[in-house]
Order: structure tokens, then C-alpha cells, then sequence
């Protein structure tokens, strides 16, 4: 699965334990983009950083 990264990620929610989920680009799933999700710790997230927990979506065949 090749990743292409965005400028930027967006959150789009927030989890009960502190941390959001980002989409932070796509993947490459069966040919065509899917969006690829992330966590990432709130402080974290509102201070820039990019250090995301990749979260697979689905199992490679």
C-alpha cells in the first residue's frame, strides 16, 4: 500500500480517551485512494506535531 501525505491532517473526531482522529492523506487499496485515519494525542495535535498512530482501516488480502 503506498501513503501520500496532505499538507495538513484534519481532525474529524475526538475520542473519549484525549486523542483525535486524523485523516493524514491516502492509501492505495485495491487501486484506487481511500483516506488514510490516525490518532493522535489532543496537545499533540493543537501544538503541530505529526506524530500520528497509523489506524488500519481494513486487512490487505
Amino acid at each position: 500500500m503506498k501513503k501520500y501525505l496532505p499538507l495538513l491532517a484534519a481532525a474529524l473526531a475526538l475520542t473519549g480517551d484525549g486523542r483525535v482522529l486524523v485523516t493524514d492523506g491516502y492509501v492505495q487499496q485495491d487501486g484506487y485512494p481511500a483516506d488514510a485515519y490516525s490518532l493522535i494525542d489532543l496537545d499533540a495535535y493543537l501544538s503541530g506535531s505529526t506524530d500520528y498512530t497509523p489506524v488500519q482501516m481494513w486487512q490487505d488480502q
